[in-house]
């Protein structure tokens, strides 16, 4: 099972990120690759998912 979703993109949309520097961004997406965080973004910056 966690080699199942290791190999998976997985994007969550819609919630609040609160990143370690920076302000906090509403409506963020969250796009995850093998397992870690490949980009975080808002609707208006939504990451690539290449």
């Amino acid at each position: 099972m966690i080699a199942l979703l290791l190999a998976q993109t997985i994007a969550i949309t819609g919630g609040t990120v609160y990143p370690v520097s920076g302000p906090k961004l509403e409506h963020a997406t969250v796009l995850m690759q093998k397992g870690r965080i490949a980009a975080v973004g808002t609707a208006s910056t939504r990451p690539a998912s290449g």
